[in-house]
């Protein structure tokens, strides 16, 4: 394997469907485009061809062909699709026939995504949310997988990022100017305030770790209990199937059976456990019992059930410790909920149900992440902030790429930012809503770009310091559907390297 093998792979997933997408990737995605499909379309035009094998005979296929030119594609190099008939036989025909070339081979697993990260198209955090996305089974997971691809968890790290750097400045002023005690007591105070406000920031995002861990794997729920108890009719009521048999005889349940639920969007996994009692004399029902104590021992959130028809079972067993207690078989009429950390059910009316699982799985939204704290500046004297980020973004109107007269004033200013510090280049990155096909987006995003970097090479920017790129509508600022959203995301954004 070498870094300028050109490979492919099916985009669309294995198995028979209508359609079939087979993406390649690499230095000879135009030619074999031109090859297979008699000459190559013009960039992002998706256009029908009639694929033949490289000799010119026989055929392969009707076809959609794509020609991507990079460094504006997912993986920063040439790229092509062939959107073929999703029958399996076609599919492994052209498999053939792309191995035949030289230099191309079927990619690896992830390989496509690791080019885009290796070619600066993504992040190590975005490409786990690509993984993420992928593997997602419910909405929830959706959300969460799609806000870190989009760059959600990359923005918070690079705010701190920025935080530290303007700390490290201030501990600079404290240094070089540490015989002037105004200057030096002021950048004394400030970095160590920043410091602990970043501190303060980063431990509740660790805290806050643990619940989208569980999100991403599903939360593990455990219940636990006294034989008889109703574990095995909760699980079967909540997976709304006869997933684990039900029997008045203590011990029916000796192993632990796991069902995952996708419950309002939240995966959970839930595992009915062997009731533990004392005293028994089957091996089998200890080792079970063994295992139930195993399981609780590793979940997220251990249950544990008690009733009334049941002697001392509201007594949670050694070594148990539950996160919360409810009663079960409230419809056995045998008194009230004794209050506290208690709540009563029934699999068998419903009562208390709907209450246990909004409760258990659900639980109240998260809140929202604290404002970031205020960044106290070093005083005038103190040495110069780092170079920002990012220069002032500009704006477009719907389906234009013409520079509004309103934004040639930030034009400008970044032109005068780049002529006061020459050692600097700016990556234009042009951007659009969502309006559109993906193919149009991404050249008139290219179009805006292009027309910004005119602008500052009008100015007296020089050429080799510009570059341009364009997302189309992968990476917007709002995602309302409203014009007021639509028109934050018509941009360019001028990235300071």
């Amino acid at each position: 394997m070498t870094g300028r093998d050109t490979i492919f792979a099916l985009s669309s997933g294995a198995g028979r469907a209508a359609i079939a997408v087979l993406r390649i990737s690499g230095p000879a995605a135009q030619s074999i485009v031109a090859v297979l499909a008699g000459s190559c379309p013009p960039p992002r035009h998706f256009a029908a061809r009639t694929l033949r094998s490289p000799d010119g005979g026989e055929v392969i296929d009707k076809a959609g062909v794509i020609w991507l030119p990079g460094p504006a594609t997912a993986t920063g190099e040439d790229m092509a699709e062939f959107h073929i008939h999703g029958s399996e036989a076609v599919a492994s025909h052209l498999f053939r026939v792309l191995s035949g070339f030289d230099g191309v081979r079927l990619a690896e697993p992830g390989e496509f995504t690791r080019r885009g990260f290796i070619n600066g198209k993504l992040d190590l955090v975005e490409a786990e949310g690509l993984s993420d996305l992928l593997a997602a089974r419910t909405e929830a997971q959706r959300r969460q997988a799609m806000q870190q691809f989009l760059g959600g968890s990359s923005a918070i790290i690079e705010t701190w990022r920025s935080r530290l750097i303007v700390a490290l400045a201030a501990v600079d002023a404290v240094v070089e100017f540490s015989e002037e005690g105004d200057v030096a007591g002021v950048a004394d105070q400030a970095w160590r305030n920043d410091a602990q406000a970043l501190i303060d920031d980063m431990q509740r995002a660790v805290a806050r770790a643990g619940r989208a861990e569980s999100l991403r794997r599903g939360l593990r729920v455990v219940f636990a209990g006294a034989p008889n108890t109703g574990k095995s009719s909760l699980l079967n009521a909540l997976a709304q199937r006869d997933v684990a048999i039900v029997s008045p005889l203590a011990g029916t349940t000796r192993d632990s059976i796991e069902v995952l639920l996708d419950l309002d969007g939240v995966p959970v996994v839930l595992t009915d456990t062997a009731g533990l009692r004392d005293g028994s004399a089957d091996d089998i029902e200890r080792q079970g019992m063994a295992r139930a104590r195993r399981f609780a021992g590793e979940a997220d959130l251990v249950v544990w059930l008690w009733s009334r028809d049941v002697a001392g079972s509201d007594v949670v067993a050694e070594g148990v410790r539950p996160d919360i207690v409810v009663e079960t078989k409230s419809d056995l009429g045998l008194g009230p909920t004794d209050g506290g950390e208690s709540n009563r059910i029934s699999t068998l009316s419903g009562e208390g149900m709907a209450a246990f699982v909004e409760r258990v799985f659900l639980g109240p939204p998260p809140p929202p992440p604290p404002a970031a704290a205020p960044v106290v500046v070093p005083p005038p004297a103190a040495p110069a902030a780092a170079a920002p980020e990012m220069l002032e973004a500009i704006y477009f109107e719907f389906d234009k790429y013409v520079i509004k007269p309103e934004f040639r004033d930030a034009l400008k200013r970044n032109a005068d930012w780049l002529q006061q510090n020459p050692g600097a280049k700016v990556v234009i990155e042009g951007n659009c809503d969502e309006r559109g096909t993906n193919e149009y987006n991404m050249a008139l995003g290219q179009r805006r770009a292009d027309a910004a970097a005119k602008y500052l090479t009008d100015l007296g920017i020089a050429k080799d310091r510009v570059g341009t790129v364009s997302f189309g509508e992968e990476k917007p600022v709002c995602t309302e559907k409203t014009e007021a959203c639509w028109a934050k995301n018509r941009r360019d954004d001028f990235r300071v390297k």
